[in-house]
């Protein structure tokens, strides 16, 4: 029987290392978001 390959995944990266990458990666896509369009995170001067 084949391994799946998400074992591996699993077992090589716990559940809240997961979690704090999506964060981290949610974050960083907020902010390039932000940069490309200032307008949009606030009042212009």
């Amino acid at each position: 029987m084949a391994v799946n390959p998400f074992e591996k995944l699993r077992r090589r990266y716990s559940t809240a290392r997961l979690m704090v990458a999506a964060v981290i990666a949610w974050i960083v896509l907020l902010t390039v978001l932000i940069l490309l369009d200032p307008g949009a995170a606030g009042p212009t001067p």
